[in-house]
Order: structure tokens, then sequence, then C-alpha cells
């Protein structure tokens, strides 16, 4: 079987590469991943299409009209090009794991003739406001498609009451995660963030946008004894000074990495936090920090939206909280202490990594394509 899983950038590599080469280790899998030229996230050896376009990174987001020209004519070309490719070498998988739905809702359902489409929709609704996405535009694509997948049953729900998809589209298969990790020295990762004794870490990780509820968690800390520990990026041309004025008004005592946080770095902190916190005011996925969280065996503070009181109720993985309700965060925050000094430890942790491992997110993948592509050869007869 010959699969070409799509993205149209590199942001989606960290989720796309492990997903290939679990594929890959299957036996008459010929897996190819379709991304952009140079892509210097890939560190796996996994068979590649690098013949993609990247967007042009020198150009600031406040300059609008040229950022988001940029953005769409590179999408349009990108897409252009998959389409040629499709069409020449017809694989039997085309797996879309990101595109630009304003644009590809016109594109991608005319491979229909040429592979199977199968598109895993991470983001049910993206996150924030875009040009790049409408709901028109997102219904219209996932109504093209022969196969959606989703990674949790909060999703797939979604889907159908968002949409209208049916549910015999939809196949619910988890992020998969790393089961295993670089153990270091434990002491030195915390001495690292600056602490040196038994202070609660909590850790706020990944890109920094106003839906992850970065704020509720500043104000939800006031007052009692932590260190906050803020790593990943803000979005393309934002500042983060609203933030340090809201650590400083609520005198939390926090590290901040504000910017690109290498995999070492990345390690280094799940190593030194006792909770990772993930306060989403709202969310239609499931998180890539919420799956490296159970890699790691760390208790989760969560808000119970999308699939993440899916998750924590199944696997006992931490407490869960009201989304945008301060004294319900604080409260989740406080039992988790509570857990900490008591030492409590979760009996499920292990079976939740070996279930939500990259290695199973293969099979069920594969169990996705190979039931499409009988369903195809059925069709022929």
């Amino acid at each position: 079987m010959r699969i070409w899983v799509y993205e149209c950038s590199d942001g989606f590599t960290s989720y796309t590469e492990p997903l290939c080469a679990a594929l890959a280790q299957h036996a008459d899998m010929d897996v190819s991943l379709m991304t952009v030229r140079d892509n210097l996230k890939i560190s796996l050896d996994i068979q590649t299409l690098q013949v993609l376009y990247s967007y042009d990174s020198q150009i600031e987001k406040k300059n609008t009209v040229k950022w988001a020209f940029n953005r769409l004519w590179v999408s349009l070309i990108n897409i252009l090009k998959r389409n040629h490719l499709v069409r020449k070498h017809k694989p039997d998988i085309l797996s879309i794991q990101f595109t630009i739905p304003i644009i590809d809702q016109f594109f991608l359902p005319c491979l229909k003739r040429h592979c199977k489409l199968i598109y895993t929709a991470h983001d049910v609704i993206p996150p924030g406001r875009s040009r790049f996405w409408t709901m028109k535009s997102l219904n219209r694509l996932y109504q093209g498609m022969e196969r959606l997948i989703v990674h949790s049953e909060t999703n797939k729900k979604q889907l159908i009451e968002m949409f209208g998809v049916a549910s015999e589209k939809i196949d619910v298969i988890h992020h998969g995660l790393d089961t295993g990790y670089e153990q270091l020295d434990r002491s030195l990762c915390r001495q690292a963030v600056g602490v040196d004794d038994d202070t609660p870490v909590i850790l706020f990780y990944g890109g920094i946008r106003e839906q992850k509820g970065l704020d509720d968690l500043i104000r939800a800390l006031n007052g009692l004894h932590c260190r906050l520990v803020i790593a990943g990026a803000m979005p393309h041309g934002e500042s983060f000074e609203k933030y340090d004025t809201l650590i400083r008004q609520m005198d939390i005592s926090a590290c901040k990495m504000i910017g690109y946080v290498s995999d070492e770095q990345t390690n280094s902190l799940f190593q030194a936090a006792d909770i990772v916190a993930l306060p989403y005011k709202y969310f239609y996925s499931q998180s890539g920090v919420f799956m490296q969280a159970i890699q790691y065996g760390k208790f989760i503070l969560a808000t119970d939206v999308s699939s993440f009181g899916e998750y924590v109720r199944k696997w006992k993985l931490g407490c869960l909280c009201e989304p945008e309700n301060i004294e319900s965060i604080r409260s989740a925050f406080v039992e988790l202490c509570q857990w900490i000094r008591t030492g409590v430890v979760n009996k499920f942790a292990e079976a939740a990594r070996e279930e939500n491992s990259w290695e199973r997110s293969a099979e069920l993948h594969i169990e996705v394509f190979e039931r499409e592509l009988k369903r195809k050869n059925n069709g022929k007869h």
C-alpha cells in the first residue's frame, strides 16, 4: 500500500514525522511525507517528498495584506503541485494532515478519482479567527472527504453536531505519543527553572494563544506557593507584555521562556514539572502538550473542554476545572498539590502511555486505510 501524508507547512511535522515512522514499520507500507523543502524539523529516517514551498517568515504579521497574500499564494501553489503529483503517481491513500480550507475546499475533492482521501481534523474548528477558514469552507472540506479522522469521541460528536457529518464516516484515532524519554537528573532540571526545594512546579507549555487561558491560570495562582514555568512562542507579531503585566500584578513566581523551545529544553522542563496546565477557554481538538504530559507521567490540570475530560476521567490523569472560572482552576491546583504531598501515584499511567503510543496509532490508521481500499476495490466489481 502506498501512502502519502500531506502537510502544507512544517507546522505539523512533530505529528506527521512520528506517524510516518510508525506506519513505515509495517510490512508492505510504502509511506512518504509530502512537506516543505528543507524541512529542518525532520530528524527521523523517513521517506519524504520535500517539494512544497515555505511561507516567507520575514514578513511581519502587522503588514496584514502582504502577510496574508504570501500565505494564500504559497498555499495555492503547494496545493496545485500536490494535485499534479497525486494525478501523476496515484498513491493508494492521501492522508491530509494540514491544509488551508478556504482554498482546498475547491481542490482537494478533485482528487477522489485518483486516490482515497482521508482527512485528519486535528482541529474540528481551528483556534482563533483567520482569513484561511470559514465555517462554510470547513463544512465543504469535511463533506468532500471519504473518511475523517479525529482524536476523541468528543471531537467526533462535534463533527456530527456542528457540520452534520455522518457518524459512520468518522474514525477516532488518538494523538500519538512517545512512550519513553531521555531521563535526566530531576534536581538539576528543577534548578534550571529556579527551584531547589519541594516547591510545586506548574508548567504551561506550547504556543501562547489567548484561547489557551494563560491569563486565567495566572489569576488563579495569585497567593499560592508555586513556581509557574511558561515556555512557548507568541503568535507572530504579538507581544507577551500583557501577561508580564499580569504576572507582576498577581505577584507570581515565574520562569519565562518565550520563543522557540528546543527538544532538549522540552525534555528538561517536563521532568522538572509536577503539574502540566491546560486551562483552555474553549477547544475543538486534542493537544500534543496533553499527550506529552501523559508521556512524562505528569499530573494534568485541565479545563473540561473538548477531549480533555474524556481522557482525564478514563485514565485518572489529574483534575478538571471549569473554563474561565478562576476559583475552579485554583481549587484544582490546590487538590493536585495535595496529591503530590501525600505521594499519590497514578496506577493507570503506564496503560495510558501504551494505549496512546504512535505504534498503536499507526495500527489504527492502517485499519482505516485497508478498509477504505477494500471498499474501493469492492466497488469496482
